[in-house]
């Protein structure tokens, strides 16, 4: 078990002494001394005359400006997580490379070795810190790669060769652009998963709609934001040419939509799909009210209820390529569901 802990605390007046209690509640009944000094504060954005009081309060080691969490530096302003992380990892690469640079390693292995010790740590940073990248950064990327594969010599195969899988006559060489581009989606995936249990989609339901909705509708401070708004001009682009989805899609939700105004009436809701979100895919295969299944468990459909659904078919309806959303899913949509691919 982990004993690195971190709090995300918003009300400081109230929080930071409940944690203290916590810590020596702890002690007390683990018989342990917790020393308070080496637990980290990182503030970003109590005011400094405020920030003088608190010191003198709380025994808590203050950082300036960054903390390290797990191997990850935060940092109390978001546009510095790029240089802090990505471009430290990127000194750090360039001085191991040089060093293993001078080993008798055949340039097979030392493709083996890119896949074992440098892909594993780029991995761990693409999907802890989902900030956008320069194409700059993949470019000096592959450079360092071509550079320790082939020992400073001139290349004697294209990458492009190395990144085509074995079987096509490559070395199946991981492509560090479509590996980010995976990592993105991974966090689109668990948005838009439903049902799976994890706590944290309940405080991020209403942007399980956000990847669904046309990019007009996205509020601008969501699309300038420095992590989802990169996540989200990366799937505008990737969706359409990689055929990933549609724009609408079946996945559209229809509870926390704000292009759905009068909302979904939580007793329709229960007729038409077992969970906590109705998507339109739920919706577009039933045509009227009459075909929906009933369902002898639950109470009777009201009037409103009834109205209700009508006002679901007329927005489905009035969107633009609206016959999309009663297509099948594609591989990625179901993937996004959790349901089997078809091969």
């Amino acid at each position: 078990m982990s004993d690195d802990l971190l709090f995300f605390l918003t009300d400081r007046h109230s929080s930071l002494p409940a944690v203290v209690s916590a810590f020596d509640t702890y002690g007390k009944l683990a018989d342990l001394k917790i020393n308070m000094s080496k637990s980290e504060i990182l503030n970003v954005s109590i005011l400094p005359g405020e920030v003088a009081g608190l010191k003198n309060k709380f025994s808590f080691h203050w950082c300036e400006s960054k903390m390290k969490y797990l191997g990850i530096w935060l940092s109390s302003t978001l546009q510095d997580l790029y240089a802090l992380n990505y471009l430290s990892l990127m000194a750090t690469l360039r001085s191991d490379l040089a060093a293993w640079n001078t080993k008798f390693i055949l340039w097979m292995g030392r493709v083996a070795v890119f896949k074992m010790n440098i892909l594993p740590r780029l991995l761990y940073l693409f999907q802890a810190v989902p900030v956008a990248l320069p194409g700059s950064f993949f470019v000096a990327l592959r450079l360092e790669i071509i550079k320790f594969i082939w020992a400073g010599q001139k290349s004697r195969l294209r990458i492009s060769v190395l990144y085509r899988p074995k079987e096509d006559g490559g070395l199946a060489l991981p492509d560090l652009s479509n590996y980010y581009r995976v990592a993105q989606l991974t966090r689109l995936v668990d948005w838009s998963s439903v049902g799976d249990g994890g706590r944290w989609l309940d405080l991020e339901g209403a942007g399980s709609v956000l990847p669904w909705l046309p990019p007009s509708a996205v509020p601008k401070e969501l699309r300038s934001h420095p992590l989802i708004g990169t996540t989200l001009r990366l799937w505008d682009h990737l969706k359409f040419s990689h055929a990933l989805s549609s724009s609408p899609s079946p996945l559209m939700p229809l509870t926390s939509n704000p292009l759905f105004t009068p909302r979904v009436r939580k007793t329709l809701q229960r007729h038409l799909v077992e969970g906590h979100r109705l998507l339109a895919l739920h919706v577009a295969h039933v045509p009227t009210i009459q075909a929906l299944t009933s369902r002898p468990d639950l109470p009777q459909l009201s009037i409103l209820d009834r109205f209700n659904f009508s006002q679901i078919h007329h927005f489905l309806s009035s969107l633009l390529g609206s016959h999309s959303l009663s297509r099948v899913l594609s591989p990625f949509e179901r993937f996004c569901l959790g349901l089997p691919l078809t091969h």
